[in-house]
């Protein structure tokens, strides 16, 4: 950078300005400004070409120090794979194969896996460095790395032990199949599923059914084939639900009956707990009397008005049979005031009577029905309305009991 810095034609003086070196420095102003310009041009040109230079510079420090560690890692899986050590040969490469992968490093690792018994892994690796070696037209000794891959591949192919778990096609969405302890896929399910040779544990577990373990022992080659039988969990306290019903017409599913609800009759029976219809009619039959008291009061004002002005209450009946009048008009609005008078005082008595015997009836239901034994669900309904006529007033009680 320093050195991009004294190529420049500028250079800072005291003053903070910059000057070009290669003009002569006692020129006249207006034969400098042209200079000028044409310096500081080349000068900040000069710096934008320093910062790129520095920064590919960095650019390449870090990549030169990324291919340095690869290096000293590939170096060390290869020491540790001559040692015998595998397991650290294939960690060791796969370090080195986070910062750059190659056909030949993947060689390498499929090697190492197939020298620790991981054939499944080293075909894997094997496949990839083929694949990438034909697709690398630049990679140097090309052809003789594709053929290693190739070659290595197709050994491995013949080694691989395949299981195929077949599982009732209307399983639970929930349920889950392991090989080897590796969850396997809804879509891997009934397809052969590649395995290292020798014993493999395979796992199926679904709601509301017994897991079933098996333990299989497959040789290099082998193809076998395990068929799960659900077989219901009497323990499971899950409700079942429409996804975990196994058809049982399926030859390959053997389930226990299944415990049908018993359907309870059209009326269903209940047992009595205590109601508050009763205390609903001794409400009406309270509010009747208090209606009847209102009444009577009402009664009463109107006989007082009609004392005051009449005097003749012959014919035994507490109501005024006679009052004196000076015209037919005032006679007539006596005769008025006496029929009110009368229909409020019957109003009193039916009200009082219909009260009384709602109180009655309503504590004799909250006596006579009371809980502990049992008696078919009904509904109470009950309807208060009161009403007032020319001749007359009361309140009608009626509904369902």
């Amino acid at each position: 950078m320093q050195e991009c810095l004294d190529s420049s034609p500028l250079r800072p003086t005291r003053d903070g300005h910059t000057v070009d070196v290669h003009k002569p420095a006692r020129a006249s102003r207006a034969s400098q400004a042209p200079g000028a310009r044409r310096a500081l041009q080349r000068g900040f040109a000069a710096v934008v070409a320093c910062a790129a230079i520095v920064a590919e510079a960095r650019d390449a420090n870090a990549q030169g120090a990324n291919a340095l560690a690869r290096r000293e890692l590939i170096a060390e899986a290869e020491t540790a794979s001559r040692a015998g050590d595998s397991a650290r040969a294939i960690a060791l490469a796969e370090r080195a194969g986070a910062i750059q992968w190659t056909p030949s490093l993947r060689l390498f690792v499929a090697n190492e896996y197939q020298r620790a018994g991981r054939i499944v892994d080293a075909l894997s690796s094997a496949a990839t460095c083929e694949r990438e070696a034909q697709a690398d037209a630049a990679l140097r000794n090309r052809e003789t790395i594709e053929q290693a891959c190739s070659a290595l591949a197709q050994s491995l192919r013949a080694r691989v032990a395949r299981i195929t778990v077949q599982i009732p096609a209307d399983a639970p969405e929930s349920t889950e199949v392991r090989v080897a302890g590796h969850l396997v896929a809804r879509p891997l399910w009934n397809v052969p599923y590649a395995v290292d040779p020798g014993s493999i544990a395979v796992e199926v577990t679904a709601p509301a059914m017994r897991v079933v373990r098996r333990v299989l022992s497959v040789g290099p080659g082998a193809n076998e084939t395990l068929s799960i039988v659900f077989e219901r969990d009497p323990g499971a306290t899950a409700a079942a639900t429409p996804d975990t019903h196994i058809q049982t017409s399926s030859p390959r599913v053997a389930l226990a009956p299944t415990p049908v609800a018993s359907v309870a009759p059209a009326r269903a029976r209940e047992r009595a707990r205590p109601s508050i219809a009763p205390w609903l009619v001794v409400g009406a039959g309270g509010a009747a009397m208090v209606s009847s008291g209102v009444l009577a009061m009402l009664y009463a004002s109107a006989i007082g008005e009609l004392s005051r002005v009449c005097t003749d209450t012959s014919g035994g009946s507490s109501a005024p049979r006679g009052c004196p009048s000076t015209n037919a008009a005032e006679r007539d609005q006596r005769a008025a005031q006496i029929r009110g008078a009368e229909t409020l005082g019957t109003a009193a008595i039916v009200t009082v009577s219909l009260g009384g015997a709602a109180v009655a009836a309503g504590v004799a239901w909250a006596i006579l029905g009371r809980p502990g034994r049992e008696q078919p669900a009904q509904t109470t309904a009950l309807v208060a309305r009161p009403w007032l006529a020319h001749d007359g007033a009361g309140v009608a009680i009626g509904g369902t009991l």
